[in-house]
């Protein structure tokens, strides 16, 4: 049962991923912690059972606990915490680069030679406490996750004020912290045999996928809803746009041209479509006051209104969507079948 709902988290954890990877690219702030979460996702998928039991076939392994996962779990250790130096200490990511590279090659020596038998999982062998091989990758493994928790609350800290952000990071601290004490959970049992480990280490990773699963989708719920906003507003300000384009002696096939790359230009960054359709509501207005005001009551009022303070917001700027109201409503008012450019 934990076995088939940590393979369900584990898909989950790259199907939310792939949704949420042109966010998390984009992102500057916090990239080094999704960076961190991928690294140690790829890692728990690599160990997932099944797949591991097909990468130790693939390559002509008797056993998936090999050394070469070993060696990819110092990697992927590596990788989190020059991730991590490189937002919490600086200085640090060369120190990093070289105990990673030291580790690398002192297991690789030590696995083909004084600790041949202490490859495999910890938990099936018969390993004497002090084993070195095991005592290194738990060490790496845990300096690794303790210093992921720590940008965990650093980046919860520098969330606050932004709830889904906040939980984002909770979700990521929660997820670490697993990774953690399933780590610390390996080396307790090495030292000293609790038999309730065995059971307890399932469910701990279980934990940790799902809750680094459910900070991704956190995270995408944010980014459609926010989008789907965006593109309410952009639909918005593209019907304020046509009413206001009629006062202007416009092909309707330059109106078109106009439209469709204020749409293209919504797509590549939704915030860039919104403000270069506000730039042209403001254009029109302009083209408005300038060529058809004396001849157009309608143009003057619709003028007259978006210099009014009623459709000023606090920094001067016009509420295009109490503009569009205005306008839709002046529209009704004319009759719903006209145009207002023909009053």
């Amino acid at each position: 049962m934990v076995e088939n709902l940590t393979g369900l988290g584990v898909v989950a954890f790259w199907v939310v991923l792939l949704l949420r990877l042109p966010e998390v690219l984009r992102q500057k702030e916090f990239r080094s912690m999704y960076f961190s979460v991928v690294a140690l996702g790829l890692s728990v998928t690599l160990y997932y059972r099944p797949i591991a039991v097909f990468l130790a076939e693939l390559f002509g392994s008797a056993r998936p606990c090999n050394i070469g996962m070993n060696l990819w779990g110092i990697l992927t250790s590596g990788v989190v915490a020059a991730l991590v130096a490189r937002e919490l200490w600086p200085w640090a990511v060369k120190v990093v680069y070289g105990l990673t590279a030291a580790g690398l090659v002192v297991v690789a020596v030590i696995g083909q030679t004084v600790s041949q038998g202490s490859i495999g999982c910890a938990t099936a062998l018969d390993l004497p406490w002090w084993d070195p091989y095991w005592w290194l990758l738990c060490g790496a493994w845990i300096s690794a996750m303790a210093c992921a928790v720590l940008l965990c609350v650093r980046s919860s800290r520098a969330a606050a004020g932004m709830p889904a952000l906040t939980a984002t990071m909770v979700c990521f601290l929660i997820g670490f912290a697993s990774s953690l004490l399933f780590w610390i959970g390996i080396l307790s049992f090495l030292v000293l045999r609790p038999p309730w480990v065995l059971s307890a280490l399932p469910i701990v990773l279980l934990f940790h996928v799902w809750f680094h699963t459910l900070g991704l989708f956190i995270g995408v719920v944010t980014s459609a809803g926010s989008w789907g906003n965006s593109a309410l507003a952009m639909r918005r300000r593209l019907r304020l746009l046509r009413r206001l384009e009629h006062f202007e002696h416009t092909s309707q096939t330059s109106r078109s041209a106009l439209h469709a790359g204020l749409w293209r230009d919504f797509v590549r960054s939704p915030r860039l479509g919104v403000y270069r359709a506000e730039v042209q509501i403001l254009d029109s207005l302009a083209l408005m006051g300038d060529q058809v005001l004396a001849g157009s009551a309608a143009a003057a009022g619709i003028v007259e209104y978006a210099k009014s303070a009623e459709c000023a917001d606090a920094e001067g700027g016009i509420l295009f969507d109490k503009l569009e109201t205005y306008v839709r409503e002046l529209n009704e008012e004319n009759g719903i079948r006209g145009n207002l450019h023909q009053r």
